[in-house]
C-alpha cells in the first residue's frame, strides 16, 4: 500500500487500482460466460440422455408365457 504522505506514491496507488479493476471485471465476466455456456451445454446432454430410452424386455412375461405353452403341450 503506497504511504498516504507520499503523493507520488498516492497517484501510483490509484493508478495501479484503476488499471487493475476493470481486468479483475473482464476475468470475472469471463468465468462467469464459461460457466454458463458449461452449465448449458451439461443441462442440453442430460435432457438428452433422459430423452433416449432403451425397450425393455418383459422377462416375467416370458417365462410365464413358456410356461403355459409347456403345461398345454403346445412348445
Amino acid at each position: 500500500m503506497a504511504d498516504q504522505n507520499c503523493a507520488a506514491g498516492t497517484a501510483a496507488q490509484q493508478a495501479a487500482t484503476a488499471a487493475l479493476n476493470p481486468e479483475i471485471e473482464q476475468i470475472n465476466k469471463e468465468a462467469e460466460d464459461s460457466f454458463v455456456s458449461s452449465d448449458a451445454i451439461g443441462k442440453c446432454l442430460s435432457q438428452l440422455s433422459t430423452g433416449i430410452t432403451l425397450p425393455v424386455f418383459n422377462a416375467d412375461g416370458f417365462v410365464q408365457q413358456v410356461h403355459r405353452k409347456s403345461e398345454t403341450g403346445s412348445l
